[in-house]
């Protein structure tokens, strides 16, 4: 289904009225209006569904109509939720705004895009899998682990992988002061890493969460007091598989000799 709805519309000076034939996608219509009533002509541009077209074309023949085709006077609202007339509201505040949200609905759509996108890559990547495990007469597993698919010429590579992600249950509480007496019965010998590794690992971190690895990295020590092995056993009841995460990198090189490049996909890299 098309999603070209839109009309661009403008109003001269003495009030004639124009439409470009053909709809467009509303984006690309705004787009349009907001470049052209940049310019310096006395033409006001806007964009408008098709179906009200007739309506406009039929309706006052005042210059400032195409801004105002609807049924009720145009109202924006600020960011204490009141509603302003819009004929109220700055020029270039009415720029930013529609900036903005041209600019916000481009980015939901790329990310419904990426989203799909990911799926579709997993859903052939486990496809595949499943073919081959047929071809030798087994069932493929669950979704753990990982795949590297290679393209014939040994230049593409894609790599498919799932994990878990782990959180802390109540359990962390009382291991958290049972190293805290630790520490404080140790504090005259105490080794200075030790303390900066413990406060580290209890930190919370983006998002007011613990980071698991920093606790985990915990349980590597050994050190001889009960009350210390005692933690690190609440520390693995604690320990709860919050979810899993699916990966998908894709990489390509050059030649066989070249290094593998990673193909960026998020913004920031690009």
């Amino acid at each position: 289904m098309s999603n070209a709805t839109h009309l661009l519309v403008w109003t001269a000076a003495g009030g004639a009225r124009h439409f470009r034939e053909g709809p467009l996608p509303i984006v690309e219509a705004e787009t349009l209006a907001r470049l052209k009533n940049r310019g310096k002509d006395a033409n006001v541009y806007a964009a408008m569904p098709a179906e009200k077209l007739d309506a406009w074309l039929d309706g006052p023949t005042t210059a400032a109509a195409v801004e105002n085709w609807g049924d009720a006077e145009p109202m924006m609202t600020n960011s204490r939720g009141e509603q302003i007339p819009a004929r109220n509201v700055l020029g270039r505040i009415k720029l930013e705004d529609q900036t903005v949200q041209m600019m916000t609905k481009a980015a939901r759509a790329m990310q419904a895009g990426m989203v799909k996108f990911k799926f579709d890559v997993w859903d052939e990547a486990t496809t595949y899998r499943d073919i081959l495990h047929a071809n030798y007469g087994v069932k493929a597993g669950g979704s753990r682990g990982g795949m590297k698919l290679h393209s014939y010429d040994g230049l593409m590579r894609i790599e498919v992988s799932s994990a878990d992600t782990f959180t802390f249950g109540p359990e962390l509480e009382p291991a958290r002061e049972l190293i805290n007496q630790c520490i404080t019965s140790w504090t005259e010998g105490a080794n200075s890493n030790l303390k900066t590794l413990v406060d580290n690992a209890f930190r919370v971190g983006a998002g007011g969460k613990i980071q698991v690895a920093r606790v985990l990295e915990l349980r590597t020590l050994e050190i001889n007091d009960d009350r210390w092995a005692t933690a690190m056993v609440a520390i693995n009841d604690a320990l709860r598989v919050q979810g899993s995460r699916r990966y998908i990198r894709f990489y390509e090189r050059k030649t066989i000799e070249a290094p593998w490049v990673q193909i960026a996909l998020d913004m920031g890299s690009i």
